[in-house]
């Protein structure tokens, strides 16, 4: 599903990591020519500016985006705590967690 949302996308065969640091931890997908060619648990290195996370949110933020509850704007604007690092995070997550349609419950 993420490779074929990626196929569609501006950023088709792309190759590289997208790293999202969680405060508690992170995760880092490696895509190699539009592959996900590995998802695996990432800490940024303390003290090292070289590399960075191409985005930072809370877990619950991320899980938003992840069940396309929100979008990444939607997301960036409304909480304090997430910071887009790089275009290519800004892309990336929007591309691979779009919004979903959901259907909502009326109760009486």
């Amino acid at each position: 599903m993420l490779e074929e949302r990626l196929a569609a996308s501006p950023a088709v065969s792309w190759t590289g990591d997208l790293r999202i640091d969680l405060y508690t931890g992170g995760l880092r997908f490696r895509f190699d020519e539009g592959r996900v060619s590995s998802v695996e648990h990432w800490t940024p290195p303390p003290g090292d500016t070289a590399i960075v996370a191409d985005a930072s949110l809370t877990v619950e933020a991320f899980l938003h985006l992840v069940l396309g509850n929100r979008r990444v704007d939607d997301v960036e604007r409304a909480i304090a705590d997430c910071v887009l690092e790089t275009d290519t995070g800004a892309l990336l997550l929007d591309v691979l967690f779009p919004p979903m349609p959901m259907s909502t419950w009326e109760f009486c």
